[in-house]
């Protein structure tokens, strides 16, 4: 009985420490080939922008965008202190499945110090969902305070904003 009571105290340890860092987390899911061309991009923008990524703030979510069925990758990851400034921005890039492999389709800025905060949420029926929290006039740079939510969708090889529907 004892060595059981040892062994599921170490499994729930183990789970319990995995589930602490959520970067490894998100990762751990993510089809092969996945991780290492998301790195690789996210490390180009950041020589881009001479800015260094917030890597607790990335986000990876899976799902069809381009109605072919194979899983596609919406990134959202946040970029601090570009051009040496004291600013933060968060970008969403987008990877379709081509082959059996991850290919860079587009990305574009969608967040920041002073505009919103996004929190992405997930891919359903080829719209990457976000909830947000906004500015208000009053609020300070560190909190914005109204919540709410947007998408995008993939179009002609652009991300497009779009409000979603009342009760959708």
């Amino acid at each position: 009985m004892r060595p059981l009571n040892c062994a599921l105290l170490l499994l729930l340890s183990a789970g319990l420490a995995h589930a602490e860092n959520p970067v490894s987390q998100a990762v751990s899911g993510l089809p092969a080939g996945a991780e290492q061309v998301v790195s690789r991009f996210i490390k180009s923008q950041q020589s881009r922008t001479r800015g260094n990524e917030y890597e607790e703030g990335r986000k990876i979510v899976t799902g069809d965008l381009n109605a072919d069925g194979n899983p596609d990758i919406a990134v959202l990851y946040t970029l601090e202190g570009a051009h040496g400034g004291n600013d933060y921005n968060q970008y969403l890039a987008v990877f379709l499945s081509v082959n059996g492999k991850y290919v860079y389709k587009a990305h574009r800025r969608v967040g920041g110090r002073f505009e919103r905060n996004m929190d992405l949420k997930s891919i359903e029926g080829g719209k990457i969902l976000f909830d947000t929290m906004e500015y208000l006039p009053k609020d300070p740079s560190c909190c914005p305070s109204k919540k709410g939510a947007t998408q995008f969708t993939l179009a002609q090889g652009r991300l497009v904003e779009t409000k979603p529907q009342p009760g959708k």
